[in-house]
């Protein structure tokens, strides 16, 4: 998001992700067909290209580059997303869309990206309509702060350096997005952490939430 050229990546996870680990993006078609009758909560995760395609699941929008119509349901089971690096700047108009997001949806964002700014995030978090929503902040994250390397094959780079370890941005990330999304799917410590203790517990975060 926020540019013409970005690799992302959308997944799904079944049930509850693993606390503090990243949730691992596989393809969401993979999950459908191994999921069975009783795994009937799913998650959305997203970075960047990707996430901006969660946001038009969230909203039940979609459209080019995403899909070749406007339609789109959201399936019941689909209770939540957490995406990084990610917002709704049309980069044919710059501006960004209100969006009737039927899910909760968390944005983590890293200050220091220089691909998807933050500044765009923080508009994008104001345009979501309905809560629960909540933007994380994550102290000297890059665009590239949950991915396993900085500037991935592929990718276009991000010329703003990431002052902290690759394996701390990716566990505050991994840690928040986790929890987030256990929080809707029920977990009670969970939401205690994401709402009301881990923003003054976590140095490396600021957290605005809605709900």
């Amino acid at each position: 998001a926020g540019g013409e050229h970005h690799v992302g990546r959308l997944g799904a996870a079944v049930d509850q992700p693993a606390e503090d680990q990243p949730a691992e993006l596989k393809p969401a078609a993979d999950l459908a067909l191994r999921a069975t009758g009783d795994r009937a909560r799913f998650v959305s995760v997203g970075h960047s290209f990707g996430g901006a395609a969660a946001l038009g699941v969230a909203e039940e929008s979609c459209g080019i580059p995403f899909c070749t119509t406007l339609g789109y349901s959201l399936p019941d089971e689909v209770k939540a997303a957490s995406l990084f690096g990610t917002n709704n700047k049309s980069p044919l108009f710059g501006s960004s869309a209100s969006m009737d997001n039927q899910i909760p949806v968390q944005l983590v964002q890293g200050t220091v990206d220089g691909v998807a700014l933050p500044a765009d995030a923080e508009t994008s978090y104001t345009k979501l309509e309905n809560g629960p929503k909540q933007i994380v902040r994550v102290a000297g994250a890059n665009h590239y702060g949950i991915t396993d390397t900085q500037n991935p094959a592929g990718a276009d780079p991000d010329a703003s350096v990431q002052p902290i370890s690759q394996a701390a941005s990716i566990a505050t990330s991994a840690r928040w997005a986790a929890k987030f999304l256990k929080a809707q799917l029920g977990d009670g410590a969970a939401a205690d952490y994401v709402y009301s203790t881990g923003d003054a517990a976590d140095p490396g975060v600021t957290v605005t939430s809605a709900r």
